[in-house]
């Protein structure tokens, strides 16, 4: 039996994936990588826009060439999560920032009120 912790997962997403996760590998599951993310491609600037929106501030950008060897596009695929976990993604991009924002400022002090 794989131990719990040998599965990797990497999300903002509902805990209940992970939960399936446990359940997989306590079932016998070869540990593998999971991608929880929505499969659906966001910019940069939707990110910010979405952070903006949850924190209440305004993020400074600073604009710079594209570095050498960036993707034009780089979206995570979750199909081998829906097939193994039977699991659909549940969040969108505000629900995603909101539980992380809240995370950030219960748990960093300094970063209250901070964007």
């Amino acid at each position: 039996m794989a131990p719990a912790s040998a599965i990797l997962f990497m999300s903002a997403t509902s805990p209940r994936p992970h939960s399936r996760g446990i359940d997989y590998l306590i079932g016998g599951g070869e540990s593998i990588a999971l991608n929880l993310g929505t499969g659906l491609g966001t910019s940069v600037n939707e990110i910010v826009q979405a952070i903006e929106l949850v924190s209440k501030k305004h993020v400074r950008i600073e604009y710079g060439p594209r570095r050498e060897g960036d993707p034009p596009e780089l979206v995570a695929d979750n199909a081998l999560a829906k097939a193994t976990l039977s699991w659909e993604p549940r969040s969108n991009l505000t629900s995603i920032v909101e539980s992380a924002w809240k995370w950030h400022t219960r748990s960093i002090p300094h970063a209250k009120g901070r964007a």
